[in-house]
Formats: structure tokens, C-alpha cells, sequence
């Protein structure tokens, strides 16, 4: 896991830079922890990194809905990106483009979207571009 500053979320917004687009509230660092976002609901806190996005039981089984900052993220660098609601599940990221070319692996590569770390299937650049966003 990378490590990195945690994020005190209000309103369930994520975003470093005053400079970029939020669509509800701001985002105030905050010093414990390493590698992941805080985010604060009904006075209880809970760690989410950008992957879970990707995964199926991500943000507390979809309880948390986190998924679409990490899209906004994605959409104001150009990417197109799609999600899926996973049933009562968490919604997540199944396909993303960049100049028409489709980034996550398809049915026969291996990969089980939904289920892997996307680390491990998603561009170097991409995860850095994520990593860098999300985590100091």
C-alpha cells in the first residue's frame, strides 16, 4: 500500500488542490495515518483508499458512496469512465478510455474486476495520476 497524508472528508468529497472541481465541499489534510482517505459519516471514521473504487465490497460494501470522486478525478484528466452498480453492492469503475482506447483488462486477460487490486492491472501512469490525486 502507498503511504501518504489521510483526508478529512466533508461531505464525502476528495480533492487536494482548491484548483480542481469539487461538487460539494472541501477537504482539510489530516496528519494520522498513512496511505489511505479518512472519511467522517455520523461521527465515525473510516480508512478508504482510491482502489476500492475497483472492487466490488469497496467503500463499505457501497455503504459509502465514494466512488464517483475518483471518476470526477478521472474525467477532468480526459479519461472516459463508466461504472457498474454491483447490485446492492458497492458501484465501480469498469472501463476506462483515453483517446478510445479501453484501460481496464477485458474478459479474457486474467483479471477479475471486481476482485483484484486494480495495481495490478491498471496503467503505471494511471496509478500514479490516482496516487498522486488522492494520496501526498
Amino acid at each position: 500500500m502507498t503511504t501518504g497524508a489521510h483526508y478529512f472528508l466533508t461531505n464525502f468529497i476528495m480533492s487536494k488542490n482548491a484548483n480542481r472541481p469539487r461538487s460539494h465541499a472541501s477537504v482539510n489534510p489530516k496528519t494520522s495515518g498513512a496511505g489511505t482517505t479518512t472519511v467522517s459519516r455520523f461521527n465515525t471514521e473510516i480508512e478508504i483508499p482510491w482502489e476500492q473504487a475497483f472492487n466490488k465490497l469497496g467503500y463499505g460494501d457501497g455503504e459509502y458512496l465514494l466512488t464517483h470522486p475518483v471518476v470526477d478525478s478521472l474525467e477532468i484528466q480526459g479519461y472516459e469512465v463508466r461504472t457498474y452498480q454491483w447490485s446492492f453492492h458497492n458501484e465501480i469503475i469498469e472501463s476506462i478510455k483515453k483517446d478510445g482506447r479501453e484501460l481496464m483488462p477485458d474478459n479474457g486477460s486474467g483479471f477479475n474486476v471486481g476482485y483484484d487490486d486494480p495495481r495490478d492491472y491498471l496503467p503505471g501512469d494511471l496509478i500514479e495520476y490516482l496516487d498522486d490525486y488522492f494520496y501526498l
